[in-house]
């Protein structure tokens, strides 16, 4: 029995990398907002301080849900050196304050990862815009969807409240038999917004 998850709007965003993202999407909102001001940078996303990261989150409600990767992905490849992800939940843990994770990467379900995570705070979409990994890689730079697929069935096997995540929605690289044969309970649906 597989749900339609409505959570999409969040008034509290927090994004660990900014001005950039190094999964460099074509159809990217944030990049069209920044690319014009000269701040969109896909190969050196500017990282948060983490000092930065603690005061915010000590000032959070305890009553909201915290969306990461709102203008950016929170797993984007740097995020594997920086770490500003891992340190953002382990500080959203010891607040007891809930996050909900939006990325493309299958780093979310890394061991190192999936080990910190609290399920009474963690939410999770793991966002799919093809059923083909080579269709994908064509427009985002992003880990493959068959690769973003294991990380979904991975956290649904843990036990974590996930959801599959088609956004933006693109009808015709979507082969329904092969999504109808993710493993997860969950499934969200963005459409594409084009601005003219």
């Amino acid at each position: 029995d597989r749900k339609f998850n409505t959570w999409c709007n969040y008034t509290t965003r927090l994004d660990t990398y900014g001005c950039g993202c190094q999964h460099d999407c074509s159809y990217c909102y944030a990049k069209s907002l920044l690319n014009f001001r000269g701040l969109w940078d896909a190969k050196n996303p500017r990282c948060i301080n983490v000092n930065k990261i603690r005061k915010i989150i000590k000032k959070l409600p305890k009553n909201k849900v915290v969306k990461l990767g709102g203008m950016t992905d929170c797993f984007q490849p740097m995020e594997a050196i920086m770490q500003a992800t891992h340190t953002t939940i382990m500080l959203l843990n010891y607040y007891k304050i809930q996050y909900l994770i939006v990325t493309k990467s299958d780093m979310i379900a890394m061991d190192e990862y999936i080990n910190i995570y609290d399920k009474s705070l963690a939410h999770f979409q793991v966002t799919i815009t093809s059923t083909n990994d080579i269709t994908s890689l064509s427009y985002e730079k992003a880990p493959s969807t068959s690769k973003r697929i294991q990380a979904i069935e991975k956290l649904q096997n843990y036990g974590f409240d996930v959801s599959v995540r088609l956004s933006p929605y693109i009808y015709e690289n979507i082969d329904v038999s092969i999504l109808d044969g993710i493993g997860c309970n969950k499934i969200l649906i963005e459409f594409l917004k084009v601005n003219h």
